[in-house]
């Protein structure tokens, strides 16, 4: 199971999940910490081994994906888990906007002023 670091940079000052000296250093498209371990898993599985990767859309999950689909034969979305905005975030509405156009991050407004964004397990085959 991969559960690394994988959140845009950008939302370390923000997130509550990042206080407290918790490192982040994903990088401010949110992919460097598991592209590392997508890059590495493949030559640590044995023939036919599986890996989890959680991907949370705070962060280019497509360049994420992509990557998974590169270096794997095989690759499932499991689960998609949609999670609302914590209260941290509403203060900061204009850097995800900014976040959002640029492609680093994504999220959802289900009604006015109600985001939110989402949680993807894929498992992938050697």
């Amino acid at each position: 199971i991969c559960d690394v670091a994988a959140v845009s940079s950008k939302l370390d000052t923000i997130a509550e999940w990042y206080k407290n000296d918790v490192p982040n250093n994903a990088g401010e498209d949110g992919t460097e910490n598991i592209i590392n371990v997508i890059k590495k898993s493949n030559f640590n599985l044995n023939d036919n081994g599986k890996i989890l990767f959680t991907v949370i859309s705070l962060s280019n999950h497509n360049k994420i994906l992509d990557k998974i689909n590169s270096h794997f034969k095989k690759v499932d979305l499991v689960k998609k888990q949609p999670w609302p905005f914590p209260k941290e975030f509403y203060s900061h509405l204009k850097l995800l906007k900014k976040l959002k156009e640029k492609k680093l991050i994504d999220y959802t407004e289900l009604l006015e002023n109600v985001f939110y964004f989402d949680t993807y397990i894929y498992l992938a085959y050697r």
